[in-house]
């Protein structure tokens, strides 16, 4: 989705740069070790992902999680209903930032970069293959 929207991926210095989030949530991580993966665009966008969400699916408390991409809601509703998320297949206006262009297809070697940061992260399912 942050490849189809041309989203810069160096915002994730912006994110590395406050020193008391990093420290409150990521001491354990190897900053300088996460940068050196910065070489591609791919592998910058994966650690901004995961500095902005593994500490909170990383929270208290057990949640039944699914990963969905922001592709799989476009053109569709969704609703929470019983206690759940529902997708429906029924029409509705996009937002503003919606992408109706097809979703970007990783090549093998962004695959292993984004894989290669997730690693750092200690996400341990992999659900990039």
């Amino acid at each position: 989705s942050r490849i189809n929207l041309n989203f810069d991926p160096k915002d994730v210095d912006l994110v590395l740069n406050n020193s008391t989030f990093i420290s409150k949530y990521y001491s354990h991580i190897n900053i300088p070790g996460l940068q050196a993966l910065f070489i591609t665009p791919e592998a910058c966008h994966a650690a901004l992902w995961c500095l902005e969400n593994v500490f909170l699916l990383n929270g208290k408390g057990q949640r039944d999680l699914f990963v969905t991409r922001y592709e799989d809601f476009i053109g569709k509703s969704v609703r929470f209903q019983n206690g759940g998320l529902k997708i429906l297949n029924e029409p509705r206006k996009p937002s503003v930032t919606s992408s109706r262009i097809k979703a970007y297809t990783l090549s093998g070697s962004e695959i292993q970069n984004i894989n290669e940061v997730l690693h750092i992260f200690g996400v341990k399912d992999r659900f990039i293959k």
